[in-house]
């Protein structure tokens, strides 16, 4: 009977402990603003702005064509695009020229670069000698190197011309199958590239029409991602915008295709048709809704502003104590309050239910409350915190009885029969008591998402005052739970 009213004090307060945690997160938060607004209001600072890189527009209107077409026209569509990118103050856009250039800059461009060009080059001679299978080795390796270093930006007509060549190696030697793919290569890396008729042999001419009117009924397909820009984005923590200007068909009217590739690697693609004064402004805006708004700068102060709640479970053991070791298991609410930079003020609360020991001499649980208030440091890395408090704790420890005669742990007064058996002089009972003494908590804290953050702590205490002898003290534990951090 007494052990089932302890329990029925512990559960209500585990309820509300546990609701506490629940509903703390959406007491502290109100209606976000939206991205236009905080534009027209400007931005902090320090505000951290999502970072972009174009790549160079990739023009795909010399496809329409079947001869060379000399020079590239202008395109304001896609600079009235980028311009507008520009303008949107929470992102940090890189324009194509700056991009080129900081990949030229990378460690080992430059050599991969001169191998691959000494690999197109050995592949070109070996065409000339008619050394068909070393030109299609050569140029292989050579377009593999290329394609690692997204080369067609910088120099389009020198990747297509090996993938030309290539084709016409395999059309040389009647591989038929595999010239196709060489020849569209070709022509996604420069559209404007043609063989010569009369120069060039019809049947190569004929198959490279082809592959220009193969890649014409594909121009409306999602373009693939070439690994190395998936790895830039990942690597450098950027988001990469690649656009290609698409002729108009008989079905669709001349668009822009810009592909956004993430630093998680997901791939976005927007399209719009250039047939309105405005679609470059509305490409770009759909790109920028696209793409994450940015960072605010960090809101935590120095001042006395900042707590930390948090709960979850506690357990801990007598380490002075007659009996066996028995475990005393329950709920923990631990609220820290910045003072000063790195130091706190720490109210820890637990109420736990005890277990017995081994050999049953503990004949009911034990219900103890334990507050502690103390002061102490605390210090952050990245987005793990460790603390320590020292202070002084009260705790109160209920109701305890023990026996070791075997008789008296079978019949007890509310059966009926007494202590039958049972010699009084055999059970130590004592009504509870009320200690006090010194505490120490130590433990860290890692952040889970926004304010959410994980604590484990250990403690341990000493007591020096009890308003009746027990012979229980020392605890030593540890909480585990869940928190939120009010700023």
């Amino acid at each position: 009977m007494r052990a089932g009213y302890q329990n029925s004090l512990l559960a209500p307060f585990l309820e509300v402990m546990f609701a506490l945690l629940i509903f703390m997160p959406g007491s502290s938060l109100s209606a976000p603003q939206s991205d236009a607004r905080r534009l027209n209001e400007g931005l902090p600072a320090e505000f951290r702005r999502t970072p972009v890189h174009l790549h160079p527009l990739l023009d795909l209107r010399p496809l329409l064509s079947p001869i060379e077409v000399k020079g590239a026209a202008p395109a304001p569509a896609f600079e009235i695009f980028v311009e507008e990118l520009v303008a949107r103050k929470n992102l940090l856009v890189s324009l194509p020229a700056n991009v080129r250039a900081r990949a030229r800059s990378k460690p080992g461009f430059a050599e991969k670069l001169a191998f691959a060009r000494s690999q197109a080059a050995l592949g070109l001679e070996d065409f000339k000698q008619v050394r068909l299978d070393a030109t299609i080795r050569h140029l292989r390796e050579a377009a593999k190197l290329y394609a690692q270093l997204d080369h067609q930006l910088d120099d389009p007509r020198s990747v297509a011309r090996i993938e030309l060549t290539r084709g016409l190696a395999l059309l040389e030697k009647t591989e038929v199958a595999d010239a196709g793919p060489a020849f569209v290569a070709a022509l996604r890396a420069d559209p404007r590239i043609r063989l010569r008729p009369d120069f060039d042999r019809a049947e190569s001419i004929a198959a490279l029409e082809r592959a220009r009117l193969d890649l014409l009924d594909e121009l409306r397909k999602v373009p693939a991602v070439p690994p190395s820009v998936l790895e830039d984005a990942r690597r450098l923590g950027v988001y990469i915008v690649r656009s290609r200007l698409v002729p108009a068909t008989t079905d669709h009217p001349e668009s822009i295709e810009a592909t956004i590739v993430s630093p998680t690697g997901s791939v976005t693609q927007e399209t719009e048709a250039l047939d309105r004064p405005d679609a470059p402004s509305r490409l770009a805006s759909r790109v920028w809704a696209c793409l994450p708004f940015g960072q605010e700068p960090s809101t935590r102060r120095t001042a006395r502003d900042l707590a930390r709640v948090d709960v979850g479970y506690a357990y801990f053991i007598f380490a002075e104590n007659p009996l066996e070791v028995f475990g005393n298991v329950g709920a923990a609410l631990d609220v820290s309050y910045l003072l000063a930079k790195n130091m706190s003020m720490e109210l820890g609360l637990q109420l736990t239910n005890s277990g017995r020991d081994r050999e049953e001499h503990l004949r009911v649980d034990v219900l103890t409350f334990r507050g502690l208030v103390g002061a102490g440091a605390h210090f952050e890395a990245g987005p793990f915190r460790f603390e320590s408090h020292l202070g002084g704790e009260v705790a109160s420890i209920g109701r305890v009885i023990t026996t070791t005669d075997s008789a008296c742990k079978h019949f007890v007064p509310e059966d009926g029969r007494g202590y039958d058996g049972c010699p009084p002089s055999s059970v130590d009972a004592t009504e509870g008591a009320i200690v006090a003494g010194i505490g120490l908590t130590a433990g860290a804290s890692v952040n889970l998402v926004d304010d959410l953050y994980f604590a484990l702590r250990f403690s341990g205490s000493e007591y020096f005052f009890e308003t009746t002898e027990l012979d229980l003290g020392r605890p030593i534990g540890a909480t585990a739970g869940l928190g939120y951090r009010f700023r």
